[in-house]
């Protein structure tokens, strides 16, 4: 029977020849090394349950520290996270060896992570500081900073690890935080060295800074090199006026992750075009769609959705929320509230994008009415029309163009205010709007552009009773709960 030295162990792992490993197992009942390691790479291919047998006569031996780890990373891998915390927990308590209890701390540290235990989750990876963990550490303290929005902390963590092994995901992650501080050229500058065969990802992050810098072209191009296909590369390309493209493209998404969003662009594209059916149906299949009770932002898109149909008896409550300015203009369009409205948000000293102090906000009102052509409109995937009309020095900053917003299809001016020249800074106030605002003024467009009757003749009974009830107590506020249930009656 040959005796196998610790380096020949290691080169059959390496070659990961488990029939080979094996053989020498059987042959070597009372090498407790060989048999360990054996059971990691039983591990790593994950034979976990052939891994736990290989590993039981070992737990009391020198090697028992040893064995928890690993059974700590059997749990975590069968997703068992708390019990793969107590292994890992008593490795860090009970280890020899420094190495042993760093290990430990690092798999607890990502643990505390994944439980949103911050604070210890940080204290965990600031001991592993100039460990053999101190990379993985810092990059991991960085993503907690930044979605602490500590970006400064972010950058000090990340900084460091430039031009090591982990250079491209560093320069990820560093696009990620200057773009968060505003800081654009800078952003762009690591996402574009950061890209290479085996991070596509950077593509994608540079593709949404561009899409957001208004740059649809670049954005498009970085979203198709990427190969990671979700709504950005549609919404871009209606942009840029591929529009029939961009609908293929949304239907491919629909019975996704992205069913319900696809569902409310594809709508407001139909919406646009006039085809107020197509709008109606695309909308009523969000019932149908699995995603329908996910405890997401999306449930509130759908509730917006029917509640307006009818479907639901919360027409009934009244406090669901009053109209936003947007609504009102929707329902009922009224010319005096939209001056009052750029007047009282675009000339005010707290205010943003001001007119200059010397332009006439009301006659410009009128004069830009007039000047709203289809060569000025620009594509956006809201439900409103915008425009963008060049007027000398018209802005408090300078700013020689005005970014109108009107109801679609036709000069109702709902909002105007000036921009610079390039994609500026602030969103529209259109764009800030929240998901359920704009399914409100959706279907309130909708209904105007429907017959009332196909509306109100929606089948009533495509939710269950215990599918209402799990919504209500899902969307509503507990303390609302009960009167919602009397109003149902």
């Amino acid at each position: 029977m040959a005796y196998l030295t610790k380096d020949e162990i290691y080169e059959i792992k390496r070659s990961n020849d488990l029939a080979l490993m094996k053989k020498y197992c059987d042959e070597d009942k009372s090498n407790d090394f060989l048999h360990l390691e054996y059971a990691r790479m039983l591990i790593c291919n994950g034979m976990y349950s052939d891994a736990k047998e290989e590993l039981k006569p070992l737990s009391k031996t020198k090697y028992r520290v040893k064995v928890v780890y690993e059974l700590g990373k059997i749990a975590l891998a069968l997703k068992d996270y708390y019990l793969a915390s107590e292994h890992f927990h008593f490795v860090e308590d009970n280890a020899e060896y420094q190495f042993d209890v760093e290990k430990a701390r690092y798999e607890i540290g990502k643990l505390e992570l994944r439980f949103n235990n911050l604070s210890k989750c940080k204290k965990y990876f600031q001991k592993l500081l100039g460990t053999s963990f101190d990379q993985g550490a810092r990059l991991n303290l960085a993503r907690i900073y930044f979605n602490q929005e500590n970006y400064e902390e972010a950058k000090k963590c990340l900084k460091p690890l430039l031009n090591t092994d982990l250079d491209k995901t560093i320069r990820l992650e560093l696009g990620k935080v200057e773009y968060a501080l505003n800081n654009v050229d800078a952003a762009r500058y690591y996402f574009e060295t950061a890209i290479d065969k085996k991070h596509k990802g950077a593509y994608y992050e540079l593709g949404k800074l561009e899409y957001e810098e208004g740059n649809y072209k670049k954005a498009e191009q970085c979203f198709e090199n990427s190969k990671y296909f979700d709504i950005y590369l549609p919404k871009t390309k209606y942009l840029l006026g591929k529009k029939e493209e961009a609908i293929e493209m949304f239907k491919s998404l629909l019975n996704t992750n992205y069913d319900v969003l696809s569902r409310i662009f594809l709508s407001i594209i139909y919406l646009k075009d006039g085809k107020a059916e197509e709008t109606y149906d695309i909308i009523k299949d969000l019932a149908k769609t699995d995603s329908f009770l996910n405890k997401d932002i999306n449930m509130k898109i759908v509730l917006v959705l029917f509640k307006e149909l009818g479907v639901f008896f919360y027409d009934k409550y009244p406090s669901f929320g009053e109209l936003s300015y947007s609504q009102r203009q929707i329902g009922i369009y009224d010319e005096t509230d939209a001056i009052a409205h750029i007047i009282n948000n675009h000339t005010s000293h707290v205010a943003k994008n001001n007119f200059s102090k010397s332009v006439d906000v009301f006659s410009l009102f009128y004069d830009v009415q007039e000047m709203l052509t289809e060569d000025k409109k620009t594509p956006t995937l809201n439900l409103n029309d915008m425009y963008h009309i060049k007027y000398p020095n018209v802005g408090s900053n300078g700013e020689s163009l005005i970014r109108v917003i009107t109801l679609p299809g036709t000069k109702d001016i709902i909002t105007m205010f000036p921009v610079n020249n390039n994609r500026d800074e602030e969103k529209t106030e259109d764009e800030n709007l929240s998901y359920e605002t704009r399914c409100n003024v959706l279907l309130r467009k909708i209904a105007k552009l429907y017959e009332l009757s196909k509306l109100n003749s929606f089948d009533d009974n495509i939710l269950s009773d215990n599918e209402k009830s799990l919504l209500v107590e899902l969307l509503v506020p507990k303390n609302n709960l009960n009167k919602i249930k009397n109003l149902s009656k």
